[in-house]
């Protein structure tokens, strides 16, 4: 039988009763004369904090955030290094199949002089540092405000997947819950079977009395039946979240229950616009872009950039050759790029990314007005669903007791079965809401927290 449990405490659920009876016998039960091994078909329990840890690790989304991080740390190294000297080696060997020859002029003859040896050796080193680029600056900024944002959307992801295995617990918990509602419902409509097969055979019930009552248990298998396939597949969905085997069996160790959430809107609200990664990622985002548009503004200026090359030759016969067969050259230079005319390229880059840094700013905007709605939505729902639990709370109290009157009442002869049918109905009722009222409560405060940026 499926009873809410509320913080007083006054009800307990008959799956704990029984695992107390099943530990009982089996602590009954004489030790053997060895030690075995763990049953490996105990069931492990999962408590929604483990749900959420377990989903951290193994959820695709969370692998793909990282991924983003990662891909946004290669572009930060990338814009340093274009600050960083371009440092270059080659070398090349080169065989000569047919050596070069140079013609002189001898005394009106004409004589070919063959050149180099068979075997050509070539070493060079080249190093550029940038000395003066109007984009360094800017570009390094750009990175780093785009790693910022990278990893502001990874930690934004990992709690969405936090409250996506929240839910998913609690959508489990409350197909549970209904489950257990059901069952009951077909444990009263069996105990009133019963109670009409005694007035039977004393001859106080009719045949069609006899009848209703069988025909209202046989009713009650069905929803039952349904209410256990719902109960399935959201575990499935919940191991599907967390990242457990579908075949591996879980048992939930929390269960339905009422804690208050004593925050108001304005805080809430405050939290919210200080704590949500997100906007951070957003904020982010908008300086990344005013930062390319100086980036793409400082394409059209000079840049000024010191060269070093030193170069290594040899020609000889000899795989390896000689020190003394070597000959080296060194220079060093400064290139001035100044740029003329491009076919206004750079002035149709900069046109885009300003349009771009118009557009981050408006998703920022956006965003914020986004964010306002859904905590104040958020917020509403727990007050609401605060409510729901007090009213379900109350109803499920007076409909038991209005079952125990109608059960004595039809027991002594003084009602009908359509009385009791009734009362039973009342029952369920008042169970399944009780539990789908604590179960709003517990998403809306997983949703609230969600909405300020907690994890």
């Amino acid at each position: 039988m499926f009873k809410p449990r509320f913080p007083d405490g006054r009800f307990l659920r008959p799956a704990i009763l029984a695992i107390g009876l099943a530990a009982t016998v089996l602590l009954a039960r004489p030790a053997p004369a060895q030690i075995a091994d763990p049953d490996p078909s105990a069931v492990p329990e999962m408590t929604v904090e483990e749900a959420v840890s377990l989903a951290i690790e193994a959820n695709e989304s969370v692998r793909i955030a990282r991924a983003g991080v990662d891909r946004t740390e290669g572009r930060v190294r990338e814009a340093f290094s274009r600050a960083l000297p371009d440092v270059t080696g080659n070398y090349r060997m080169t065989r000569n199949l047919q050596r070069p020859v140079l013609f002189f002029d001898q005394e009106g003859e004409t004589v070919q002089i063959s050149i180099g040896d068979q075997q050509e050796h070539a070493f060079s080193l080249s190093v550029e540092q940038p000395i003066y680029d109007r984009s360094l600056g800017a570009a390094v900024t750009a990175a780093r405000h785009g790693r910022a944002a990278s990893e502001a959307s990874y930690r934004r992801t990992l709690s969405d997947v936090a409250f996506r295995a929240r839910s998913a617990y609690y959508d489990a918990l409350l197909a549970e819950a209904l489950v257990g509602a059901r069952e009951n419902a077909l444990r009263l409509a069996e105990e009133r079977l019963r109670q009409v097969e005694r007035f039977h055979e004393v001859g106080t019930a009719s045949d069609f009395d006899l009848l209703t009552a069988q025909v209202g248990v046989e009713n009650e298998r069905p929803p039952l039946i349904r209410a256990r396939n719902r109960m399935a597949l959201a575990r499935n969905q919940l191991k599907r979240v967390v990242g457990v085997a579908i075949a591996a069996p879980v048992r939930l160790a929390d269960s339905l229950a009422y804690a208050p959430v004593p925050v108001d809107l304005e805080a809430a609200l405050e939290r919210a616009f200080r704590e949500r990664d997100d906007l951070k990622a957003q904020r982010e985002a908008v300086a990344l872009q005013r930062e390319l548009v100086a980036v793409e503004r400082a394409e059209g200026f000079p840049t000024l950039s010191l060269m070093l090359d030193l170069t290594r030759r040899a020609s000889s016969a000899d795989f390896v050759p000689e020190d003394r067969d070597f000959s080296q050259s060194a220079s060093a230079a400064l290139m001035l790029r100044i740029p003329i005319f491009d076919g206004r390229r750079a002035e149709g880059r900069e046109l885009q990314a300003r349009a771009d840094r118009v557009a981050a700013t408006e998703r920022l905007h956006a965003l914020e007005r986004d964010i306002r709605v859904q905590v104040q939505d958020a917020w509403q729902s727990v007050r609401a669903a605060a409510e729901e639990v007090e009213a379900t709370r109350a109803t499920a109290e007076r409909a038991r007791e209005a079952y125990r009157i109608a059960l004595v009442r039809f027991r002594q002869g003084l009602s009908t079965q359509l009385e009791l049918d009734e009362a039973e109905q009342d029952v369920f009722e008042a169970e399944s809401n009780a539990a789908r009222a604590l179960y709003s409560h517990m998403l809306a405060a997983a949703r609230l927290e969600n909405t300020m940026g907690a994890r």
